[in-house]
């Protein structure tokens, strides 16, 4: 990580300006974010596999809950040069985040089981798979979204969604337009500096910066 990376992420940890950020970058400036309800979250996902472990990193999380809720999770990449995988690699990070979620209700269901089982509290699961995958039917993730700032000195030329970087083979057939069909477009959130012109929207020392 280079140190305007870690300069830039540093100044972000002020829930302020990463509410700003959003409402500004992703919102059009509508307050759709408050400081108030956003809080640090770890920023590292891990999912081990037996002996191997898959560990990734993000630059910033923050997850936004209220009145003991919780509502989703804003993670920002920090990007100074130009990454043709980045589609991929947030997919993968957001696909092991959903996975830390899983882990966590299949905790608590694990638990209200064990308590169950012990005399304690009513039935947890209704049915076989319920049961085997210790999740419910009623049990329901929060989304995650990732916002990727880029303030490289090139412009952008790199994939903005998966589609991008898929060769769906388009070559007069229909084959090509069905699989198109079939895939998630997955496009990515950006904040391109290069390009961004509507800094009045932010209303915090951020449209100065």
């Amino acid at each position: 990580m280079g140190k305007e990376d870690i300069k830039l992420k540093a100044y972000l940890e002020d829930a302020r300006r990463y509410a700003d950020l959003w409402n500004g970058s992703v919102f059009n400036g509508e307050q759709m974010l408050k400081s108030e309800e956003l809080q640090i979250v770890s920023p590292v996902l891990a999912k081990a596999y037996g002996e191997n472990v898959l560990e990734k990193t993000r630059d910033l999380v923050m997850m936004q809950s209220g009145t003991g809720q919780y509502f989703a999770v804003y993670a920002v990449e920090n990007q100074e040069n130009i990454d043709y995988t980045m589609p991929a690699r947030i997919m993968l990070q957001e696909a092991l985040e959903y996975n830390r979620q899983i882990r966590k209700i299949m905790r608590e269901n694990r638990m209200k089981d064990e308590e169950y089982r012990t005399g304690q509290g009513s039935s947890v699961f209704q049915n076989a798979g319920e049961r085997m995958y210790m999740v419910r039917k009623t049990d329901k993730l929060y989304p995650i979204v990732t916002l990727i700032i880029y303030w490289g000195e090139e412009e952008w030329d790199g994939p903005k969604s998966l589609w991008e970087m898929i060769a769906f083979g388009e070559d007069g057939t229909s084959l090509g337009k069905e699989l198109r069909r079939l895939v998630p477009e997955y496009s990515l959130h950006f904040l391109d500096l290069t390009r961004f012109e509507h800094f009045e929207y932010f209303k915090t020392e951020l449209r100065p910066f």
